[in-house]
């Protein structure tokens, strides 16, 4: 990684550090919401980072594309590659920080 990426990379992480620990309002977008990257990679690594407190406390998730699709079949599929294991209720938790 060069140098100026390393410094971004940094900056970047201090940055999601200091909101999460600072209880900054923070909106994340994730557009093509619909497809596959977002369904398998992009959700799950989001609850990931819900479950274990690294968001901050007032973050909300907007999943946009051009799909059509309400808002329960978002959820199932945000949902659909999360761990079999994982916690019902902190799931619940996290589709109501996430809109479409």
């Amino acid at each position: 990684m060069s140098k100026a990426a390393s410094h971004t990379f940094s900056s970047l992480t201090c940055g999601i550090d200091r909101a999460a620990k600072n209880d900054v309002p923070t909106t994340i977008v994730v557009f093509g919401a619909s497809g596959d990257l977002a369904k398998k990679k992009t959700f799950p690594a989001l609850f990931h980072l819900f479950e274990q407190n690294l968001l901050p406390k007032r973050t909300r998730i907007i999943g946009y594309a051009r799909t059509h699709m309400s808002v329960e079949e978002f959820h199932k599929r945000a949902t659909s590659h999360f761990n079999a294991q994982a916690d019902k209720g902190v799931v619940e938790k996290f589709l109501q920080v996430c809109e479409y």
